[in-house]
Parts: C-alpha cells; structure tokens; sequence
C-alpha cells in the first residue's frame, strides 16, 4: 500500500511561528506552504514583520515557537544548527546589495563559491547583463542597479535551487528598478528556482512574483494569487495596493 505524502512538491512550510524581541510580538502564529519553483512576495506595510519572517525561514532567527520544514525535512530553530544541504541549496540577495568595498566584481560574485571556476563567474555575471569591461572594478564605482546586478549574480552563481531577495529595487529609479525585475523574472524562468522577494515595489510585484503573502500587524492578513491580490476587496489590503502604486506613480514623474 502506498500513502502520499502530505510535503511532495512543497520547499518550504511554515507552521505556527512565533517570534518576540524583548517582549514585543514580532510574528504571531505564521503559517503557509511554498511549492517548489513558485515565486512569492512578502508584503505589508513597515513594522509588519516582513524581514524577520525572512530570517527565521533562512535560520537567522532563532523561533520562540513553531517549526519550519524544508523539503520534509523540520529545520533547526538557529543557523547555529542549521548547515548542510540547506544552504548550498538557496542564493540570497541582500538589501543594498551587502557587497565588499574591498573586492571587486568577479571576488563578490565568487566569494560564496570558494570552489568556483572563472566561468562560472562570468557566466553568473553574463546572466545579470553586467559589461565584461568592468568586471575588475570595485563597487564604490558602480551604479546602484549596477550594484544590484553583481549582489544577484553572486547569488546565483552555484545554481541554488532557492532564491531570496529582500527589497531587490529598493532605492532604485523607476528604469533599473524596472530592469532589475525583468532580469529576476528571467533567472526565475531559466533556473526554475523557488524564489521569495520582501517587496514594496507594488508596480514590479506581477514581475517579481505569482503569489502574494500579505503581513500586517504580526499576523499573516491575506494570501493568494497576484491578480487577486491586486483587486482584493479586503480593505487594509486594497488601501496598501492603492497606495503604493500611487507613490510609485510620483516618484516615476519626480
């Protein structure tokens, strides 16, 4: 006889979580599954939660409560434990892009691939659309979307299987942040990674994503698809898509 089980296709889920700093509830009693190759964004307004949900699912955050499954397999609660397959599996693009002033282009893209070949960086870089004549020079030199190429490029370099980006256009113009999404959208279809983005890039998010985590107040508030996402009638939702892509209007004719 032969039983299903319950985590095929799913990468990650997330049960029950809860998180306080000093007695302040951070995450209350998150809970979703994220099916392999899928691309969600987590979204809400400041304060929500958004990147500490982030760093619990990546082991960066210890939890006061509940467990997350990768794979089937229940995760250890601290990156203390938590090595192994796990994160040769993922690529994680910073905010700001979290590059080394020190080194130039091809060292940040190879330094979490000690094993690397030339290749492979060139090939992480080519994939990013980053001009081969400035591969040797230092970031202090670079554009903040060109910046934003090379943090991908170094995520992507071992070929994850899992993606995490938090906020990928932020404090970009509304061109590169355009660009930087297209080129996301791209490594998704090519690689077939599951991909998590921390957006506010309301205008982007159908680029970036196919499915929407909604956090406000602690709490997991809505879930569901982009389009549906995008004309929900619950209000703090709606009030939170309008208001985005009205800011992302002004800033676009600034």
């Amino acid at each position: 006889m032969f039983f299903d089980n319950p985590m095929a296709g799913i990468t990650f889920s997330v049960k029950n979580i809860y998180k306080s700093f000093n007695d302040i509830c951070i995450l209350k009693n998150i809970s979703f599954d994220i099916q392999d190759q899928q691309t969600v964004a987590l979204v809400g307004p400041s304060g929500a939660g958004k990147s500490v949900l982030f760093r619990c699912i990546l082991g960066l955050c210890s939890l006061d409560c509940g467990d997350v499954f990768f794979k089937g397999r229940k995760l250890p609660s601290s990156i203390v434990n938590n090595s192994g397959k796990f994160f040769k599996d993922i690529g994680v693009v910073f905010q700001h892009s979290a590059l080394f002033d020190g080194m130039s282009v091809r060292e940040n893209v190879a330094f979490s691939f000690p094993k690397h070949s030339a290749y492979a960086v060139d090939e992480a870089l080519d994939q990013v659309q980053f001009p081969a004549l400035h591969r040797n020079t230092y970031p202090s030199a670079l554009s903040g979307g060109m910046r934003r190429r090379v943090s991908i490029a170094r995520a992507i370099v071992r070929k994850p299987n899992i993606l995490f980006l938090d906020e990928p256009t932020a404090g970009l113009d509304p061109v590169a942040s355009h660009t930087i999404s297209l080129l996301i959208q791209q490594i998704q279809n090519i690689y077939k990674v599951t991909c998590i983005t921390i957006t506010h890039d309301i205008l982007r998010l159908p680029l970036l994503a196919k499915r929407v985590l909604f956090l406000s107040d602690q709490q997991l508030l809505w879930q569901g698809k982009i389009d549906d996402f995008l004309c929900t009638s619950v209000e703090e939702v709606r009030n939170f898509v309008h208001f985005g892509t009205q800011q992302d209007f002004l800033s676009s004719i600034r």
